[in-house]
């Protein structure tokens, strides 16, 4: 059986299901309606959320996405694509405690590049790839246009790349000598 096929069966499955939940979810509000219960409000809530997991269900086997979103996964923009980690977290899950300091050397190098960044550069940089904000969200937070953004997020990075192309040119040049 295809992955299509069973899907359909799984949504029908899905939908009988569904049907006794519909008339419990019924009888429940006609019974809170004559008295007001706690233990009924509560058993109300779970049978109602039991019924809305379902319909969140049958709609994403439907239409193979999730539901609310007009295009599936591989269709979506690169943001919509990722998810923001803090780095130090995961990394230091993945290889434990010995996560290594950077010595005084490395802290100056990196403050050299950032300080060869322009406030705005730094700023753009900062809110759109430290903290996700979108350009729009970045702009308006900045008060500038989003190309206005965008500009100032390229130049950082070619700085950024430009220091770092220099720093392996010059270890290549002491090894070779």
């Amino acid at each position: 059986m295809n992955t299509k096929g069973y899907c359909q069966k799984l949504v029908r499955q899905y939908q009988e299901d569904l049907e006794p939940l519909r008339k419990r979810s019924q009888k429940l509000t006609a019974q809170l309606a004559n008295a007001h219960c706690d233990l009924l409000k509560n058993e109300l809530r779970i049978v109602n959320g039991m019924i809305s997991d379902t319909n969140y269900s049958i709609n994403w086997m439907k239409h193979f996405r999730e539901p609310g979103n007009r295009r599936e996964i591989t269709r979506r923009s690169q943001l919509q694509r990722t998810m923001l980690i803090d780095s130090m977290d995961y990394f230091g899950e993945l290889i434990g405690d010995s996560v290594v300091e950077p010595n005084q050397k490395e802290v100056a190098e990196l403050e050299n590049i950032l300080n060869s960044l322009s406030p705005r550069e730094k700023e753009a940089m900062w809110l759109h790839k430290g903290y996700g904000y979108t350009h729009s969200e970045t702009a308006d937070l900045m008060g500038i246009s989003i190309g206005t953004v965008k500009t100032n997020i390229f130049r950082a990075f070619g700085k950024i790349h430009l220091a770092k192309a220099s720093k392996m040119q010059s270890l290549s040049t002491v090894c070779h000598l």
